[in-house]
């Protein structure tokens, strides 16, 4: 893939209705920027982009154990109505 081309997929994934995905697809957006004008070395550029995948695998986890405690709540109140019956 081209640069043009991955540009183009963060402008798509900036109009994501994911705000977490909006946001990084933005941060990566500006980061590209700054590297095509000189102000950020490879390097940095490198660890800045693995900083927002970091990010992103947060977010994601986090997700997953909001879902994950709100499913054990229910089987716990299933648990407590089975046994009062």
């Amino acid at each position: 893939m081209s640069i043009q081309n991955l540009e183009h997929e963060l402008i798509m994934l900036a109009a994501s209705n994911d705000p977490v995905i909006q946001t990084e697809a933005n941060t990566v957006g500006e980061y590209t920027e700054m590297i095509k004008a000189g102000k950020l070395s490879n390097d940095e550029y490198i660890e800045l982009l693995h900083d927002v995948q970091h990010t992103i695998s947060i977010h994601q986890n986090m997700s997953e154990m909001e879902a994950k405690e709100r499913l054990n709540v229910a089987i716990n109140a299933l648990i407590s109505i089975a046994s009062l019956a």
